[in-house]
């Protein structure tokens, strides 16, 4: 039997040319909140990667042209990559991710998201680990039908995981709904600025950047329970 590739991952990169100006802005941020603040957040169980994700950093005016900048690579690897007929893009949403030695981010996807694009603030490729892309087998979903748990016999490019080696300054982007994450990181202070995209219009609905209320509102909600698809149960 024959095998042909036929929905390989078009991951976009590309290096942004102030990184330096950058760096200082949002190391400054993240100093800015001290070891403790009201709406730290801290994955179990290493608790050595933390988010800041109560508000949108990248919507603050000073951001302003790093968040310009992302829009036009999205879009460029909207229309020029993956060949979308689409207006331009706006990030809608961001966050500071912060990784010490010993934490890892598990798999996951981005909702509410067409492009997710991670920025490089502080990273070393010999100790900080690479992100991987995984693509979840039918075990490992929520499905409408009864499902088998087959194991893998052996590891292929089809079921394992792929890591891209990630610059400092640079920046990637894949489609929303690709899995990714990283395994443990072996150094602190592996920095990165997460952020979703969409395009400005979807049909005739124009798309607007969540506040830095609704983004406080969003996240608070959804660690209380509130959220209607995390039933009290």
């Amino acid at each position: 039997m024959r095998v042909v590739d036929i929905l390989p991952l078009q991951l976009g990169a590309v290096l942004y040319p102030e990184h330096e100006k950058l760096k200082s802005l949002i190391t400054d941020e993240i100093n800015s909140h001290g070891n403790d603040y009201e709406h730290k957040k801290v994955d179990a169980p290493a608790k050595r990667l933390e988010h800041l994700d109560y508000y949108s950093p990248l919507s603050q005016d000073k951001y302003k042209e790093f968040r310009e900048w992302i829009e036009l690579q999205a879009e460029i690897y909207a229309k020029d990559i993956l060949n979308y007929d689409t207006s331009d893009f706006v990030l809608t949403d961001s966050w500071l991710n912060v990784c010490d030695e010993g934490g890892r981010q598990s798999p996951h996807f981005h909702i509410n998201a067409v492009i997710c694009a991670l920025y490089y603030i502080n990273f070393d490729d010999e100790v900080h680990a690479p992100t991987y892309f995984y693509r979840p087998n039918n075990s490992q979903k929520n499905p409408d039908y009864f499902a088998y748990m087959l194991t893998n016999y052996e590891k292929t490019k089809y079921n394992y995981v792929n890591e891209v080696v990630g610059l400092e300054g640079s920046l990637l982007l894949w489609p929303a709904n690709t899995c990714h994450g990283y395994a443990t990181n072996y150094s602190n202070n592996r920095i990165t600025v997460s952020s979703n995209l969409m395009p400005r219009y979807v049909n005739e609905v124009r798309i607007e950047p969540l506040t830095k209320q609704e983004r406080h509102n969003a996240m608070t909600n959804q660690r209380s329970g509130e959220l209607w698809d995390y039933p009290n149960l």
